[in-house]
This record gives structure tokens, C-alpha cells and sequence, in this order.
């Protein structure tokens, strides 16, 4: 590890050491009328989030809520139509600046912090406890992504941990109980819901599904030669077009896909050249959605449009599929494309941080198993 890393973990390590003992010390002399929630997690756990956020609104009447989120994610392009928020915050969590980050922090005051992330991170912990507030109040956490002193020294700067299941839960299930541990007591997981989101971009004219043939993390990616058979397949069978998304990051292997299959009436990138905005509203103008695990598929369920997923088996059972109790779940949980007869399923669960068995092209074994008649089927399904 190099000596600048080490250096800028200590500090981490040790502002969270600080910060979580003097935490109930940092009181506001007067009520603030604010209240902040840490989303400093990417877009689809911010879409997961609005299936509480009104809910969450509602036990706050007349505070000013404000968000807190990582500023090198795209979430806060979203959240400035989120008609539940009063202001967005966007800080460094990550790079160095995020060190000055806690000294922007401990200006500012708030009745209320909520932490709602299951699996927490230190320094947005210490985010938190640099700020000045009457209460705060988080998730017991699983601590993936904390020491044991860490997680102690988190645990006590919080006023009220709300105790969850410590068996394997979606994340949609994690938001109920959190909704049930600050008194609503008869909570539970349904589908996220866009309407708070108030986007008035156009959707497209034409009849048409979106493809997302990439994903944040390469090692979750199936194949492109799988997609481009499937999408070969697909255009045979459905008589619209297809579109293939994603952020400017994305563009080369959707123009590989794009001419490897080679049918430009019907078949085009739209990967970097629109915005967040303009990809909600598309979305929700789709016939269906289908691609790898990436927020958009949670969009997509958020939207009420028809989707199926490839999903690794370390995000089975906390990600896909959807737990929720909802009427509308059955026919708007996207469809959950894995390799279920793999060996390590459920590797996260079992604590494992990294795939024992990831191959040298870094691909995750279970993601490579996944056939192109398995993603046939579902798609026949959603079609």
C-alpha cells in the first residue's frame, strides 16, 4: 500500500476516532427547523430510498430538509427535482479534499441527522459527527466496510441506532425498517416511486426498449459478444427499436455493440449524450428495460416499466430480486437474470469482500455462467 494511502486512512481512522467521542458533545444552542440525510451511495440506492422519502418527510412537518451526497456521483443531478428536498449538499468523500469536507461540516447545524445506509462508511460517519445536531440517528449496520474499532467508535456517536434483521434483506425491506424504527410501526417493503422527481423532459416518440450493456463495476459487465447475439435475436422478435445507454464512460461498448450488430434503422447508441434527466424520462416511455445491474434498472421498476436484469450472485438478496408486498411488485420487479447453481452464491453474505474465483479477464464467474437462452427467456417474459 502506498505511504499516502496508509497516511490518508490514519487520518480517516483517526478523525472517526475524534469525532464519534465528542459527537454528543456538538449540540445546536436552538432548535434549527433542519433536518439532513446521508445519501452518499450511488443512484440506485437513491431510487430504492424514494420508496420511504414521503414517508420520512411526513415525520418532519415543516423542516427544511437538506441531502447529503458524494460529489463525484451523479445522484445530485437527480435529486435537485426531488420536490421532498429543500437543498442538496454535495461534498468530497473520497479524494483528499474530503478532509477539508469536515471543516465545512462543523458549520453547520441541524435538529436531526439520519444515517439510512445499511452498510455505512467511516468517513461519511465522521461527516456526520463533525456537524452540530440534537439527535442523530442511524441503521445498526453489518459493518462490511469498517474495522472492528471502527464500527465501535461509529456506533457510539449515534443517539439511536435502529436495530434491523441481521439476515440477508433487500434494501427496499432495510428503508421499511428503518420507517418502522423511527414509529411507523406498520411499514413495509413496496416499490420505489419517481413521482417526487418532477422532470418534465419529453420521452421518445417512437416505440422502443432501452439496453444498459454496461455497469459501474467491470467485473459485473456480461459479455458484449452475448449482447450483441441477444440484441440480434431481439430485433428479430420485436418489431420496435432498441437503444443503448449509459454515461460517456459506456460509449465504446455500446458503439461496439451498435456496429457489431449493424442494424442502424433500428439500433442506436444514445450512451453520453443525454443527461439524467432525459434518461428518467426515456425510460419511463419504454416498452421494457433490460441490461446489467445498474441503477437504471431500478429506475425502471420506479417508473412501473417491465425490466429484466443480469445480476451477480453477491447483490442476490440485497439488490435483486425485489422483497416487496406491494400490489404492483409483480408485474414491475425487474426480472432477475443469475447464476443460481453456482457454488459461492451468496458470497457476500458469507463475508466474503472479493470473488475467490474471478478469472484473469476480471469478470465474475457467475456473470460469465449466465447464458444468452436464460436472458432469451426473460426478455420473452417481459415482452
Amino acid at each position: 500500500m502506498k505511504i499516502k494511502t496508509r497516511l490518508s486512512l490514519f487520518l480517516e481512522h483517526s478523525f472517526l476516532m475524534l469525532f464519534s467521542a465528542t459527537a454528543k458533545k456538538r449540540r445546536p444552542k436552538t432548535k434549527t427547523g433542519k433536518i439532513l440525510i446521508a445519501r452518499t451511495d450511488g443512484v440506485g440506492d437513491y431510487i430504492l430510498w424514494l420508496s420511504v422519502e414521503k414517508q420520512i418527510k411526513s415525520l418532519y412537518p415543516g423542516a427544511r430538509i437538506e441531502m447529503l451526497f458524494d460529489e463525484r456521483k451523479p445522484t445530485p443531478e437527480l435529486a435537485q427535482y426531488d420536490a421532498c428536498l429543500d437543498s442538496c449538499l454535495s461534498l468530497p468523500i473520497v479524494t483528499w479534499k474530503r478532509f477539508f469536507s469536515v471543516l465545512a461540516m462543523r458549520r453547520r447545524t441541524y435538529d436531526v441527522i439520519l444515517q439510512p445506509v445499511y452498510s455505512r462508511l467511516a468517513m461519511t460517519d465522521v461527516l456526520l459527527f463533525a456537524a452540530k445536531a440534537h439527535k442523530r440517528i442511524t441503521l445498526d449496520t453489518n459493518g462490511q466496510y469498517m474495522t472492528r474499532s471502527e464500527l465501535k467508535w461509529s456506533n457510539r456517536g449515534y443517539d439511536q441506532i435502529i436495530q434491523v434483521s441481521k439476515e440477508p434483506k433487500h434494501e427496499l425491506e432495510r428503508c421499511a425498517e428503518l420507517l418502522r424504527g423511527l414509529g411507523i410501526q406498520d411499514a413495509c417493503a413496496c416499490l420505489p416511486d419517481l413521482s417526487c422527481l418532477q422532470i418534465q423532459t419529453q420521452k421518445l416518440a417512437d416505440d422502443y426498449i432501452m439496453v444498459f450493456p454496461s455497469a459501474s463495476w467491470s467485473a459485473k459487465i456480461w459479455e458484449k459478444e452475448k449482447f450483441a447475439e441477444v440484441l440480434r435475436w431481439l430485433l428479430r422478435a420485436y418489431a420496435g427499436n432498441i437503444y443503448l445507454c449509459g454515461d460517456r464512460n459506456d460509449q465504446a461498448i455500446c458503439h461496439w455493440i451498435e456496429h457489431s450488430v449493424n442494424v442502424p434503422q433500428r439500433l442506436r447508441s444514445l450512451a453520453g449524450k443525454i443527461n439524467l434527466a432525459q434518461l428518467i424520462a426515456y425510460i419511463k416511455g419504454a416498452k421494457a428495460v433490460f441490461g446489467n445491474d445498474t441503477g437504471d434498472l431500478h429506475i425502471a421498476a420506479a417508473g412501473r416499466i417491465p425490466a429484466a436484469v443480469i445480476v451477480a450472485e453477491r447483490e442476490i438478496g440485497r439488490f435483486f430480486p425485489y422483497q416487496v408486498n406491494d400490489a404492483e411488485a409483480h408485474s414491475y420487479s425487474p426480472i432477475c437474470v443469475h447464476c443460481a447453481g453456482i457454488s459461492c452464491s451468496g458470497c457476500a453474505q458469507k463475508g466474503w469482500r472479493e470473488c475467490r474465483r474471478q478469472n484473469q479477464a476480471q469478470v465474475l464467474p457467475c456473470i460469465q455462467k449466465i447464458s444468452k437462452e436464460q436472458v432469451m427467456k426473460a426478455l420473452g417474459r417481459i415482452l
